[in-house]
């Protein structure tokens, strides 16, 4: 049965971090959330991870600031051999560099492949929120009762409150939840094959898009190294769809 797991020690997270790095698919959801996340100033609380599995990991970096280093969270940020799955990769990644001077390797924008779907399909490049891209692909979309929400808008510093509620980690986890398998599948399917390249440049472009201007020029060759588009990806990409077609006949 699926489980959130809520960590708040370097220990426990050093342990569940070598656990998603040695799982069979090497494939994890992340979302950041926080105060102003993406926007100068911003801060992250807690660093959301789904798993294939439907496990989801919240690391609590407001209680333990350390768990991303001692913990081993920036390990697995930055590995090349997980692919993270963002519905945005843009203000996530502006406030880890900011704040923990962490550069996001291997991943995937599920908001970047919509808009390359529907751009090659001859309709507008629209860019969707998260809730959007659960609408469009048949998921679940992200919701808690009417207090929660009530308080999400009423205060910016809602995710740094603590102790966490059972109910803030069952809003965190939903975050999630629909990135992987359901969208990534859903959106990886539709892509054009020969749409990679362009689908690398645009990752890589709205993943720095938000960072300040003397930050360092993309190296071309190490961004496609690290991107979800490279020769190695493309085949963690394929095994993962493999495995999933073949766990799901009728999908």
């Amino acid at each position: 049965m699926a489980r959130i797991k809520y960590l708040k020690t370097e220990e426990t997270a050093a342990k569940a971090v070598n656990h998603i790095l040695i799982s069979e698919q090497p494939l994890i959801g992340v979302k950041c959330l926080g105060s102003c996340v993406g926007e100068k100033g911003g801060r992250i609380t807690l660093v959301v991870v789904g798993c294939w599995d439907g496990n989801v990991y919240i690391f609590d970096t407001q209680k333990c600031p350390n768990i991303m280093y001692a913990g081993q969270l920036l390990r697995l940020l930055q590995s090349a051999e997980v692919l993270k799955v963002f519905a945005n990769c843009d203000s996530d990644h502006t406030t880890l560099s900011q704040q923990f001077a962490v550069s996001i390797q291997h991943f995937y924008d599920a908001q970047i492949a919509h808009a390359i779907i529907m751009e090659r399909s001859g309709l507008p490049a629209r860019r969707l929120t998260l809730e959007q891209l659960c609408e469009t692909y048949k998921q679940t979309i992200p919701s808690s009762n009417s207090n929660l929400q009530r308080l999400l808008h009423e205060d910016m510093n809602f995710w740094a409150r603590r102790p966490v509620s059972r109910d803030m980690l069952e809003l965190a986890a939903a975050h999630v939840r629909p990135l992987v398998p359901g969208i990534f599948v859903a959106t990886d399917r539709s892509m054009p094959t020969d749409s990679d390249q362009w689908f690398t440049h645009q990752c890589e472009e709205n993943r720095r898009r938000r960072l300040p201007l003397y930050a360092p020029p993309v190296n071309v060759h190490q961004a496609i190294k690290h991107c979800c588009t490279c020769r190695n990806c493309d085949k963690t990409r394929g095994q993962l769809m493999g495995l999933y077609s073949s766990n799901n006949p009728d999908v």
